[in-house]
């Protein structure tokens, strides 16, 4: 009994997975585009989401999937000749592709475009960058802080450090004193 039950699981995995990978095959053999996530991070189990759902690494995306990282995974999507694009940790894209365009909407996180041209990312202030490879878009407010600003400090730093040395050294009394004022006892009489 419990042969049969193993051999009626085995037929009904092998019928799904006949299933899926057959209507992956219909869909790209329709002239259809279809995507590939990647997914990395510094955790034993990098948590990468494509529409609600838990993803790993090889897994085909298509058209519209919502795609979120979390704080300790990225993820790289691969669209055939379109492009690579890279998600940052915390991010959450949606990406829009044909078999002319790769497009998508940044609602939180960075997005790097590791290979294509005019790749289009609307941000949730309603901007729409185009990126070529190498460029980036980004939801989070950068505060970079300017190395003048720096240089500026450490200088009235060393200003006020010779202005206090000259005042102490003009309101002490002019008397020095060497030798005075100490008994000195000699050893030899």
């Amino acid at each position: 009994m419990k042969c049969l039950a193993i051999r009626v699981f085995s037929f009904v995995l092998i019928v799904a997975v006949y299933a899926f990978v057959s209507s992956a095959a219909v869909f790209a053999g329709s002239g259809k585009v279809l995507g590939e996530i990647k997914v990395f991070g510094n955790s034993v189990n990098p948590s990468v989401k494509v529409n609600g759902e838990l993803v790993q690494s090889g897994q085909l995306l298509f058209p519209n999937s919502v795609i979120a990282t979390d704080a300790d995974s990225y993820a790289i999507i691969n669209v055939g000749d379109l492009g690579r694009l890279e998600l940052a940790p915390n991010t959450l894209f949606t990406i829009s592709f044909n078999e002319k365009e790769l497009n998508g909407e940044l609602s939180a996180g960075k997005i790097t475009v590791l290979e294509g041209s005019n790749v289009k990312v609307k941000t949730p202030n309603g901007e729409v960058a185009t990126l070529n490879s190498g460029e980036s878009a980004t939801t989070q407010q950068t505060t970079n802080q300017d190395d003048d600003d720096n240089k500026l400090l450490l200088f009235a730093l060393i200003l006020g450090g010779v202005a206090a040395a000259i005042i102490i050294a003009a309101t002490r009394s002019n008397d020095i004193e060497l030798g005075g004022g100490a008994t000195v006892a000699s050893p030899t009489r």
